[in-house]
This record gives C-alpha cells, structure tokens and sequence, in this order.
C-alpha cells in the first residue's frame, strides 16, 4: 500500500483486522515452538537423569548387599561368642583363645562394615548433587539448564572427588592415572555449576575408562587416563585467557567422519563393541559447557584421545562480545 490515505473507512477496517489475526497467527506459532522446545529439553532432561543417576545407582544393590552380608555374619559370631562364653566343656585357656579368634573376627567385620558404610555415603553425597542439580525447579520453568555458579577449583572440587568415585573401577582396570595440571598449586578458583560440571566429568572419566585401549610407546605398555588444564591467552579477547580442562585416556583415534558426530544426541561411535551406553554423555557434555560461555571438542593426540573445554575466566567478561570470540 503506498498512499494510506486513499483508502475508505471499509479498507481500513479491514487492514487493521488483518493485522490483528496475522499478529495472533505469529503470537501463537511463536508460543507452539517456545512449548515444542520446552518439551525436548525436557525429553533430554528425563534421559540426563537416566544415564547420571539412574543407571548408576545400580551399584546401592551391590552395597546393599555386601552390608546385609557383613550384619549377617556379624550375629553369627555374636552367638558364636555368646555360645563360647556359657561354655563348660572345655578349659578355661582354650575357650579363651576361642574367643579371640572370634573376637577378632568380629572386629574385621565391624571394619568391612564401615568401609561399605563409607561406600554408600559417598555414592549417596554425589548421587544427591547430581539430583539436586538435574532436578532445579528453575530448569523445568525456564526449558533449559540454569546455572547456579559457585566459586571452586576444578581441580580439588570436582576432578578429584570424582576420580575417587571411579577409583575402584579404575584400579580392577588397571588404568593408571596422571595429573598433567600445569602450575597445580596455583589453580584459579571458577564461577562455574559444580554439580553440573561434576556430571561431565563424571561422563567422561566413565568413558575413559570403558573405551581406553593398551598402546605401545618404545617398547613399554602403557595404559593410562590423564586430567590436566592448560592456559591459551588471550583466546576469548585480549587479557580474556581460555582455561583449557581435558581428560585423554590411551588407545586407537576416532575415525575422522565420527568425531564431530559423537556429540550428536544418541549416536555411538564405531568403536563401543558391547560397551553398555545411550550415546547420551557426550551430548551433556557439550550442552553443559555451552551453557557455561565455553567450547567443547575433541582431539587426537600422540598415543590416545582427548575430551577437553574451554571456559572463559568469568561469564562477565563474554557480554558484549557477541559472536565475535572463538568457537573451536
């Protein structure tokens, strides 16, 4: 229309109805794809908490079990003791060495009790983070992860408890653990999501450790995962220094077609034989450090693989930049 006001009261009329149903129209599609996409994330939601808590928690049978094996044996010395104590048949000297034989095994008892007890609370204190974190009211009423950022080092707060978490796993494999942390007594603190980011360390530590591979360098065997950060200066913008956070674990490289796709929602390398798995851990991983300002990405490196991301030192220095910093 180049010269409204040629137009009659009845054109107008019927332009500005026009306007309002095509306004509705959009306002409405805009609504259908904002719940379309809230729902998805939901859906991915539900399969976060399936292969972060769910599947693991499997192992609290095992716990279970071996406590309710350890209490049973503890009441059969119990009335083995009681049993010696009212004892008349045999000398007062061998009853007594009977009975600390018993004693004695009541003791190892006692302590295999506590080390499965010990078991459990530790299984139950980061099960609990990972619930907590998966389970913020925020995330349903907003379609997408909230962050909840705490200052922490990456290091002593989320790689090392985790490793401890898959220390038993690690040992029956035996896989050998490096720290390649440069300047690892002077780690800068973070404002990152600890329980979110715990639940990607958590994701890759458990890859590593059912896809590593025995390599041969000169000779020597080795079998091994390495944790480590590196500093790239100014990456994000000039003083804005990437921090660089990767995990490698030895063995054959991805084949080149799959190594942009192992981060796609679902998809299993060539390379997981029967290795139990969704395919959904790396694709958290990415969504998780994306949320976070950072990049994901993976690279071959001399005798294995490396999983790494890049965070910017603090979300603040990113706004008002845009697009325009590195996106790996």
């Amino acid at each position: 229309i180049e010269d409204a006001a040629d137009l009659t009261k009845k054109d107008r009329f019927f332009f500005q109805k026009l306007a309002n149903r095509i306004g509705y129209a959009l306002h409405n599609k805009i609504l259908v794809c904002k719940n379309i996409k809230h729902l998805r994330f939901i859906r991915s939601l539900v399969k976060d908490i399936e292969h972060n808590i769910i599947v693991p928690n499997i192992e609290f049978k095992l716990y279970i079990k071996r406590i309710q094996s350890e209490v049973k044996k503890g009441c059969d010395l119990e009335k083995e003791f009681g049993s010696l104590l009212t004892r008349t048949d045999i000398k007062i000297e061998e009853r007594l060495k009977l009975l600390r034989v018993v004693h004695e095994n009541m003791s190892q008892s006692a302590d295999m009790l506590q080390k499965q007890v010990e078991n459990v609370t530790k299984h139950y204190k980061n099960t609990s983070l990972f619930l907590e974190t998966l389970l913020r009211r925020s995330h349903f009423e907003k379609g997408h992860y909230v962050l909840n950022r705490r200052s922490c080092k990456i290091k002593e707060d989320i790689i090392l408890p985790q490793l401890e978490e898959y220390a038993k796993k690690i040992k029956r494999n035996r896989i050998e653990v490096r720290d390649e942390y440069d300047s690892p007594d002077r780690e800068k603190a973070m404002l990152v999501d600890k329980g979110l980011l715990a639940q990607v360390y958590s994701n890759l530590i458990s890859n590593a450790i059912k896809y590593i591979r025995e390599v041969k360098k000169e000779g020597q065997s080795l079998k091994y995962i390495a944790y480590g950060r590196e500093i790239l200066e100014d990456y994000f913008l000039k003083d804005a220094h990437g921090f660089k956070y990767y995990l490698f674990s030895t063995g054959p490289h991805l084949p080149k077609g799959e190594r942009d796709m192992i981060f796609v929602e679902g998809y299993r390398g060539s390379n997981v034989n029967n290795a139990p798995g969704t395919g959904q851990g790396l694709y958290f991983f990415r969504e998780i450090v994306r949320v976070h300002g950072g990049i994901a990405g993976y690279e071959p490196v001399p005798y294995g693989n490396r999983f790494y991301f890049i965070l910017p030192p603090s979300h603040s220095c990113l706004q008002g930049m845009g697009k325009n910093y590195p996106r790996g």
